[in-house]
């Protein structure tokens, strides 16, 4: 065989194999590309979709009594979906105390009472700032003098 002919199929196996990494590179980037884009995709819309349902919330503190070191708030939901309860602020002139509540889930168009431990936080006489925050982020607060 002469000389020049083997050179000719290196230099055509060499340019086969390069064309084929190419192609994987390329098909591995592609791959990459549509997952990353789909997960942020996912993402734009279950943010945009929670933003949607925090604007239908809507309630208001109907009441608030204390009894016995437990803080109770009427909670009416006059929005279009359910809301949940998650945390409940009680602030005054000298301090604010963020308390745990038990999430409270309130039907649209109902109440429901939220219960908190308040043992020894609270002066009969003194006027509170009292806040509710719902899972999404909406706030609701009212006056409140003990």
């Amino acid at each position: 065989m002469p000389r020049g002919s083997r050179r000719a199929v290196s230099e055509v196996v060499a340019s086969l194999l390069l064309i084929m990494v190419v192609v994987v590179l390329g098909a591995l980037v592609l791959t990459y590309s549509f997952s990353t884009f789909q997960r942020s995709h996912r993402t734009l819309i279950e943010a945009i979709m929670g933003e949607r349902l925090s604007l239908k919330e809507r309630f208001t503190i109907v009441d608030v009594w204390l009894h016995e070191g437990i803080l109770s708030i009427a909670v009416y939901n006059y929005g279009d979906v359910d809301v949940t309860i998650s945390r409940v602020y009680l602030a005054n002139e000298s301090f604010l105390a963020a308390l745990n509540a038990a999430p409270t889930t309130i039907p649209a168009g109902r109440f429901r009472w939220v219960n908190v431990s308040v043992d020894g936080l609270i002066a009969r006489g003194s006027v509170y700032r009292v806040k509710v925050s719902s899972e999404r982020g909406v706030t609701c607060e009212v006056l409140w003098r003990a």
